[in-house]
Order: C-alpha cells, then sequence, then structure tokens
C-alpha cells in the first residue's frame, strides 16, 4: 500500500464526522453489556454534541479564520500565469450524465475563468485535474470544463498527475517555470488557502500571489441557526485544513 493511499485510509478512519456512528457503536455495546447508567451517559453525550453542532456556528467559528488568512488582492494590474487547483469537478456525476459537472468548489473554475478574460495574456495551469472523465485525446474534465466556457486552448497548461496540494505545488513548478517578476496568482478555495500557500512556498515557487474563492462562511451573527450535518461537514472540511497546516509546519523544521 502506498503512503499516500495509507493516508487516505487513515483519515477515513478519524474524520470526525464519523465520531457520531462511533458514539453509537459505543452505546450499543453498553447496552448489550448490561451497562444502561454507561449507556444512558453516552446517549446524553451524544444528543447534547448533537444539539451544539447543530445550533451553533460551528462553520464560522472553525473556516472564518482560515478564509480571512488571505484577501482577494485589491489591486492586479499584471497576471503572467493563474493556477487553478483541482477539485471543483464532480467526476461521477459528470460520467453518468456524459455531460461536465463541478461541485462545491465551482467558483475556483469561475474565478480562473474571470481571470482569465480580464488578463488576456497570462496561462492558465490547472493543476490536479482527474482524468476519470478524459475520452482518447480529450484534456481532463477541469480542462474541458474551461475549453467549453470559451477558454483558448492555446492558453492551458495541464498537470494531471498530481492527488494532493503537495503534489499540486511540486508538479506544477517545472511546467509553469516562473521567472523573477512575474507575477503567478493560486487559485482556490479560501478554507484551503493558508496550507495551499506555505506548501507552494515550500515547494520553492519564487512568488506567488492568493487569489482566494469559494467562501464558504457568513458574519459569525448569521451563523446560528440549525443545520447538524452542514456544521458536521465543515467540522470534517476544518479539521483537515488544520491538521495540514500542522504538518506543513513540522515538514519545514
Amino acid at each position: 500500500m502506498s503512503w499516500f493511499a495509507f493516508l487516505k485510509l487513515l483519515w477515513a478512519g478519524v474524520a470526525p464526522g464519523n465520531w457520531p456512528i462511533y458514539g453509537l457503536a459505543a452505546l450499543l455495546i453498553q447496552l448489550k453489556r448490561g451497562r444502561r447508567r454507561a449507556a444512558q451517559r453516552i446517549a446524553v453525550g451524544l444528543l447534547a454534541g448533537w444539539m451544539a453542532v447543530g445550533a451553533l456556528p460551528v462553520k464560522e467559528l472553525l473556516l472564518l479564520p482560515l478564509e480571512r488568512a488571505y484577501a482577494v488582492p485589491a489591486v492586479l494590474t499584471r497576471v503572467d500565469g493563474i493556477v487553478v487547483l483541482g477539485g471543483a469537478e464532480e467526476l461521477a456525476r459528470s460520467h453518468t450524465h456524459g455531460s461536465a459537472h463541478v461541485n462545491d468548489a465551482g467558483d475556483r473554475l469561475l474565478a480562473a475563468l474571470a481571470l482569465a478574460h480580464r488578463f488576456p495574456q497570462a496561462r492558465v495551469l490547472v493543476s490536479g485535474s482527474s482524468d476519470g472523465f478524459r475520452t482518447a485525446g480529450a484534456p481532463p474534465l477541469m480542462a474541458q470544463i474551461l475549453i467549453g466556457a470559451g477558454l483558448d486552448p492555446a492558453r492551458l497548461v495541464i498537470e494531471p498527475r498530481s492527488r494532493n496540494t503537495r503534489e499540486n505545488a511540486i508538479f506544477s513548478l517545472p511546467l509553469a517555470k516562473p521567472r523573477p517578476g512575474e507575477t503567478w496568482l493560486l487559485v482556490t478555495s479560501a478554507f484551503h488557502m493558508p496550507r495551499a500557500m506555505r506548501i507552494f512556498e515550500q515547494a520553492g515557487w519564487p512568488s506567488i500571489t492568493a487569489y482566494p474563492t469559494d467562501f464558504r462562511t457568513v458574519v459569525l451573527a448569521d451563523g446560528f441557526g440549525w443545520a447538524p450535518v452542514t456544521n458536521l461537514a465543515a467540522i470534517n472540511l476544518a479539521s483537515k485544513e488544520y491538521l495540514g497546516l500542522a504538518v506543513a509546519r513540522l515538514s519545514r523544521r
């Protein structure tokens, strides 16, 4: 088993989204053993946790600090290249229906297209586009979406091999070949930008400017309500980002 596959399996097991299932399993075990008091405590804990996750602005508390780390550049006078990270494509639906579909991160493609229109001399590097929807001789799905929206294929640089952010940074660098004085933009979801910027800098990119998009949060006061499933997904998302940031910081030491 590769290290990449091992990490994927490990995260699938420890992700916070699985914790309620583990709690229910522990509850059933206690009931089977006749430990009613322990089972009651687990049930109360699960109910209290579910209500807290559902009612509190969990998404804002966890994701807002990540999304505020980098602002959209107020002034851009020249852009030589745009790196848009993969992950916006919805492969299963695209394959099923025979047409291109995007997921919640589709704003990455919208931002890349807007920037490409605004700076017609800039190259557009698509990094990490999965080839799961590729037909013979056709570019990966994210590139197909950009071309279908009017982007000149001659401006596209495709990096299809990367499976995570570190590989995005490492595999994209020799394709982009950024020269001193050039302005390259990194387009990815705002919550992912702190980790992505740190990893790209560690990979040796001489200069790259964050261009966050796909913001998921609102002001804290508007985050109260009842959304347990959405907030649990946000806990999963934030946990992965904070863990990735910690690993990136440790790897630099």
